[in-house]
Parts: structure tokens; sequence; C-alpha cells
């Protein structure tokens, strides 16, 4: 299955959530519960290789990179646009990037209410079509 990375950015936050642990967290089934940890490790790498990504692009467009981060600002004080609107395109096609997912789950809504688990609108906008079918 292919996913784009914004999707995985909007959708590990809920299921992280998921499966947090503690008394409040929902019970999945066990063979559910292991593909929904499994499905959680490949997504972080996938973060992790995307916040790389981010850095990159941040350093190649950025005036000036710092131990505190990076700079589009010329010393005059001025914002450079044209890095800035280098960089902000780069990161939405970096966004729109997709990845294929080895350990893909489909959820119906059924599963989740199984679990008891209850979804805000964003959360299940985040989720629904690619995780919750």
């Amino acid at each position: 299955m292919k996913i784009q990375l914004q999707q995985i950015l909007r959708a590990l936050p809920v299921l992280r959530a998921w499966l947090g642990g503690g008394n409040d967290a929902p019970r999945f089934r066990p063979s559910l519960a292991y593909k929904l940890n499994l499905l959680a490790k490949e997504l972080d790498e996938h973060l992790v290789a995307y916040q790389d990504a981010v850095r990159q692009v941040l350093r190649q467009n950025a005036v000036q990179v710092t131990e505190d981060g990076f700079s589009f600002v010329h010393e005059d004080g001025t914002a450079d646009q044209a890095a800035i609107a280098r960089a902000e395109q780069a990161l939405r096609e970096l966004a729109e990037t997709e990845v294929e997912l080895h350990h893909a789950v489909r959820l119906t809504l059924q599963d989740l209410e199984d679990t008891g688990i209850r979804l805000s609108v964003p959360e299940l906008d985040a989720v629904i079509g690619w995780l919750v079918k």
C-alpha cells in the first residue's frame, strides 16, 4: 500500500494514542494489536527519514545555518523571500511523496467500536481511507 508522508504525519499521533498503553488505552484483539504495532514502527522509520529530509531542505535553502537552527533573514534584517518560497515548495513536495507500507493494516469502523475508541472528526479524518475503511 502506498501512502503520502503527510498522511503519516497526521495519523501518527492518533495511532500512538491507541498504542500508548495504560488503563485508558483501547484493547485490540492480539493479532490486530501486533499488526498495529508493526505499522507504528514502520511509520516511525518513515518519520525519521522525513525529518532528515526536512533538515536537508532547510539547510540547502537557508541564508544562515547555526546551532540554533536555520535562518532565512539576511544580516540587514530582511527576509529572503525567494529562499523561503523555495523551501516551502520543496517541503510541500516532500510531504506529498508517496512511500510504500509493508505492514499495512485496514481497520473497520466496527473494529474501532469494538475496542471502545472514540474519535474526533479531525482524528477520523487523519486515518480514514487508508487505515480505517
